[in-house]
């Protein structure tokens, strides 16, 4: 192993909370990076040398080497920063199921998040940049607000605002702005509340997309979207990377 992150689901997993549990005894961590060192004889699809990701959740990443099934990997570039390699199963690829699973966006459109400066916040910001899509990022307030605010328009987001901005009148121009280019979608709870304070959306509510279970509850079975409190709850992160088509 490279790299291994801690995010919040790997310590719900271990408080037992979490919709997806290992089977004890278990080793923590659901994402990271390792280089490959030796393969047995079938294996065909990976070589000593290559960088893998789990494919899927509860590998176990917190550990210094490990032995698993060639299907349980997928084979990511080696020239890409290790830090990226190491956290692209989980958070990308969940803002990537966010974006398309949900609604069929056109470049144009825009999308409202909050807790826009998470790895999925983030994520969402960058792969939305690239498909054309437009972003209202919304984040707390904080001391050094401008420097996080240049670091996500540097990574492509169209707005940043606080969660007190979103509730001044003046939002409105903006959200009107977005709504004559597509449809205004939501990320959160609050960030949804805020925008429709200030926008009706013309023959429908906007959906919520929540893909925090830290916050609302984990969703109730692995590997399909729940209903929770009125919010559409992907699953995450059983099975994110094949679904995102990272394979």
């Amino acid at each position: 192993m490279l790299a291994a992150p801690i995010n919040p689901a790997d310590i719900n997993m271990i408080q037992g909370t979490y919709a997806i549990l290992s089977p004890l005894p278990a080793v923590g961590g659901n994402e990271g990076v390792g280089e490959v060192l030796e393969v047995g004889r079938r294996v065909t699809a990976l070589k000593p040398g290559d960088w893998v990701i789990p494919a899927g959740a509860g590998v176990g990443t917190w550990r210094t080497q490990g032995v698993f099934p060639e299907e349980m990997l997928l084979k990511v570039p080696s020239d890409i920063p290790v830090l990226c390699a190491a956290t692209l199963s989980v958070n990308p690829c969940t803002a990537y199921r966010m974006l398309a699973d949900f609604e069929t966006l056109a470049p144009g459109d825009s999308v409202i998040q909050n807790a826009a400066n998470s790895g999925v916040g983030q994520a969402v910001i960058q792969i939305a940049k690239a498909s054309g899509i437009k972003t209202i990022n919304v984040v707390r307030d904080r001391p050094d607000l401008p420097k996080l605010v240049e670091r996500l328009m540097a990574l492509g987001a169209d707005h940043v605002i606080t969660e007190e901005m979103l509730r001044k009148p003046e939002m409105k121009d903006i959200f009107k702005a977005q709504r004559d280019h597509g449809h205004l979608r939501g990320y959160g709870k609050a960030a949804c509340d805020g925008a429709c304070e200030r926008i009706h959306l013309s023959g429908r509510a906007a959906p919520r997309l929540l893909d925090d279970p830290v916050e609302e509850g984990p969703c109730t079975g692995p590997g399909e979207p729940d209903q929770h409190d009125g919010c559409l709850v992907p699953a995450h992160p059983e099975g994110a990377a094949h679904r995102a088509g990272l394979h």
